[in-house]
Formats: C-alpha cells, structure tokens, sequence
C-alpha cells in the first residue's frame, strides 16, 4: 500500500513537472508573440495573444 502511494505522488510529481514545462514554453511563445506583433492590425494582434493566452491557463 505504501508503494502504491510513493508511486502515485511520483507520478504527479512528474506530471507536474511536465505541466510547469508547458506552461513556461507558452510563455515564451507569448512573449516572442508580443514582440513580434507590434506592427500587426491592432484586432488581429488581439485575437492571436488571446488564444495564446487560452492555451496556458490551467483548468479548474
């Protein structure tokens, strides 16, 4: 039983690790975006940091 513990919270450690890794590529994804949009259509530019900014919120 205690193995079956260890092994799950190594299993969502690891997860998290994989989440928190994910997380900051996007952000380094949106950060490049925000660099390189400044000269885009002001609704376009909006539209692409928007659904940038989708995929790295976590959900509930």
């Amino acid at each position: 039983m205690a193995m079956d513990a260890a092994n799950r919270l190594s299993a969502i450690a690891a997860k998290m690790g994989q989440l928190q890794n994910q997380i900051q590529e996007h952000r380094r994804v949106l950060n490049f975006l925000l660099r390189s949009v400044r000269t885009m259509d002001p609704a376009r530019k909006e539209a692409r940091i928007r659904a940038t900014k989708e995929l790295i919120e976590l959900p509930p």
